[in-house]
């Protein structure tokens, strides 16, 4: 059995291990004696965790997708519980990944006290899930100001986590220059998501994109970023006009004069960098038609969804087709004005998520509900 002093945090996905990686460096910062262990990524070992298993690779989207992995995320689930009850670590911190940790949550919380860190989005779907987490969470870290009151008795809200990481490295220019692309180009992020799943359905008409859009913007210059735990097979590139860069989205959204985007995370972090973007997402139609029949809100992009009203163009399903994302990108570009106005809007909404040091705000507050 490990130590008292310790505690398991968990995540399935690209994002989660992001959020895990920033959470656990400010735990490190508040309370040195903890030793943080992590079913996650490659970014929560690097915060400092000991990665007791990689689990990246599980991260699935849709009921068919989640049929097909059911062997490999049971196998999964057991493991972590077989580690809970081996270890008995201080507490657990789930982060987001729902569909997978709302069927850990029970028997977690039957072991060890649980805290449950960017909860299910119980204002789009599946309401009843908040009952769930008052019940089995010592604490709910929310991430928007109206959540809270979602979780009366265990919700807590001290900002927004991406405004702490959502922050370029470097300057445009020098970043651009790094990657041998003038600063003087107009330059459209394309951020086709981070599961493999999701890459693989919308890279290739993203890519498509870039290639009409070059035709009638020859200026334009296209950055492509890879997460680290996405194999390289997965981008073939060859005979488009884009640039492949490790890495670094931030940095590649930062230096882009418009962002063509997959829903999801990546929306908001564009929003906190003010860039104007273009919402895409395809998934198979049994998924969707559920998302309809369950959502409880009009648009599938956070952007639209903080703001109560489209400020982002979607193209969703049939909808997204290279020509159609062409013409709506080529509208902004043509538009100047188009663009300021949804700048202007995604400003409003970035100013809603709170200041900065909103880890240090949330590991505080674990550490103090950990106590000595």
């Amino acid at each position: 059995m490990i130590p008292k002093q310790n505690i398991l945090i968990l995540a399935g996905e690209e994002s989660g291990d992001m959020l895990g990686a920033n959470l656990i460096s400010a735990l490190r910062n508040t309370r040195p004696d903890l030793r943080v262990y992590a079913f996650g990524g490659l970014k929560m070992k690097e915060a400092g965790a000991q990665l007791v298993h990689n689990t990246l690779d599980t991260a699935v989207v849709g009921v068919f997708e989640v049929i097909r992995a059911l062997p490999k995320l049971l196998a999964l689930e057991q493991k972590i519980l077989s580690w809970v009850v081996a270890n008995l670590p201080k507490a657990v911190v789930l982060i987001d990944y729902p569909g997978f940790h709302l069927r850990l949550l029970p028997r977690l919380a039957g072991l060890v006290p649980v805290y449950w860190y960017i909860p299910p989005k119980v204002w789009v779907w599946k309401p009843g899930r908040a009952e769930l987490l008052e019940k089995f969470c010592r604490r709910v870290y929310t991430i928007f100001p109206f959540e809270k009151d979602l979780f009366p008795t265990r919700g807590a809200y001290f900002g927004h986590p991406l405004i702490d990481s959502t922050k370029p490295a470097t300057n445009r220019d020098e970043f651009l220059q790094s990657l041998g692309v003038d600063p003087k180009s107009r330059v459209i992020a394309l951020m086709p998501g981070s599961r493999k799943q999701e890459i693989s359905r919308m890279l290739p008409q993203f890519l498509q994109v870039a290639k009409m859009l070059k035709s009638k913007f020859p200026d334009l210059e296209f950055l492509l970023p890879r997460p680290a735990s996405v194999p390289e097979s997965l981008y073939n590139t060859k005979g488009f006009p884009v640039k492949l860069v490790q890495g670094q989205s931030v940095e590649v959204m930062h230096s882009a004069q418009m962002v063509l985007a997959t829903s999801g995370t990546v929306t908001l972090e564009a929003t906190i960098l003010r860039k104007p973007m273009v919402i895409c997402y395809r998934v198979n139609w049994l998924t969707y038609l559920a998302f309809q029949y369950l959502s409880k809100v009009k648009w599938v992009g956070l952007p639209n969804i903080l703001a109560g009203k489209e400020i982002c163009p979607e193209l969703l399903q049939k909808d997204m087709q290279a020509e159609k994302i062409v013409e709506t990108i080529a509208s902004y570009i043509r538009d100047s004005k188009r663009i300021q106005a949804q700048v202007e809007s995604l400003d409003t909404i970035a100013l809603s998520l709170g200041l900065d040091g909103v880890n240090q705000r949330i590991a505080s507050d674990l550490a103090e509900r950990l106590g000595q």
